[in-house]
């Protein structure tokens, strides 16, 4: 008979009867050491535009603006009239930086940890958040994609699709033979 192990009373990573005791037994603990770590490589900062660029502007008033007052840069309004705050990644989110951030030693612990069914949820959203920043590196121009394509296939199982258009011309003569 085989016994069943209830997943929010094993103390044990990945719910095998021979794991270690587990870093996290409950999601949030393992959520707010996740969110310290992402928000200690991440900075807000307002969004500026040059004033020239300010869609409450008429053409005749930006017609009257000087040099000087053109190269001057202003916090950018969304249509509530609210300042835009933008997000920008200090270091680059690692998934092995968070590991060591919250206490993990291993990849196979973090895949464990993904495969108990209270934390798959935490781990895959933390995974999305490295993720996300890799292929948001990709389509920047300018940078080197291939670090970042290996990193996505890999790691991520993304798959690059390359497609081949062939063309076959035959004579009427040829397929009926």
């Amino acid at each position: 008979m085989t016994k069943r192990i209830d997943p929010s009373k094993d103390s044990r990573i990945g719910n095998s009867d021979a794991g270690r005791n587990a870093i996290f037994t409950d999601p949030d603990e393992m959520q707010r050491k996740i969110d310290y770590y992402f928000n200690s490589i991440i900075r807000q900062k307002v969004l500026m535009i040059h004033k020239y660029e300010d869609p409450t502007l008429s053409a005749q008033q930006l017609n009257h603006l000087t040099e000087k007052q053109r190269a001057k840069k202003i916090p950018a309004i969304d249509c509530n009239g609210n300042t835009i705050i933008v997000y920008e990644w200090v270091t680059p989110p690692h998934e092995g930086d968070l590991h060591r951030a919250i206490g993990i030693k291993s990849r196979d612990t973090w895949g464990e940890y993904l495969a108990n069914p209270l934390f798959t949820d935490t781990v895959r959203n933390a995974k999305r958040i490295v993720e996300d920043y890799y292929s948001k590196e990709v389509t920047k121009q300018g940078s080197n994609t291939n670090g970042l394509k290996f990193v996505l296939g890999v790691c991520y199982n993304w798959r690059e699709i390359q497609y081949v258009q062939t063309e076959s011309v035959a004579k009427l003569e040829d397929l009926i033979e």
